[in-house]
């Protein structure tokens, strides 16, 4: 039985070759690895940095090594000095089986779609800029689910 491609909002149209978790997983870890739940499920955190498996796998880290920020990297925009936007870049990945959304809260109990998200796709780098008008006083982070 094969697993479905993840299905991506590419803006340029161009097709992103797929991995499947069960692919995934044989190129980050060993047979035995695999085989014992603690390691491999999608909850697991083998490495103890505080990132699961799945977030792993949907960010491109590498989950047996001890990784600060998964390739996401944040940037405060200004104008005339005072914050404009918050930019998230992440390096573009294959398709995963996984899909990634940004939610903001101001309580961290309800979580909301960051609607007013501007998403840009290029070759190598998606870019995410939030408005600072709509996040501003407001937790934000990145809700990944398993497809």
């Amino acid at each position: 039985m094969s697993e479905p491609h993840l299905r991506t909002a590419n803006v340029g149209n161009q097709p992103l070759p797929s991995l499947t978790k069960s692919t995934w997983q044989t190129t980050v870890f060993t047979p035995g690895q695999i085989a014992d739940n603690a390691i491999s499920a999608w909850s697991a955190d083998p490495d103890n940095d505080g990132h699961s498996n799945l977030l792993e796998y949907a960010l491109g880290g590498a989950p047996l090594t001890f990784e600060h920020n998964l390739g996401l990297t944040t940037t405060i925009q200004t104008e005339d000095g005072h914050p404009s936007s918050l930019d998230l870049h992440q390096n573009r990945l294959p398709a995963r089986l996984a899909t990634t959304q940004i939610e903001l809260s101001t309580n961290l109990t309800q979580w909301d779609e960051a609607g007013d998200a501007l998403q840009e796709d290029r070759p190598k780098l998606q870019r995410v800029r939030l408005p600072w008008s709509a996040i501003h006083r407001q937790f934000a982070r990145i809700q990944v689910t398993e497809h």
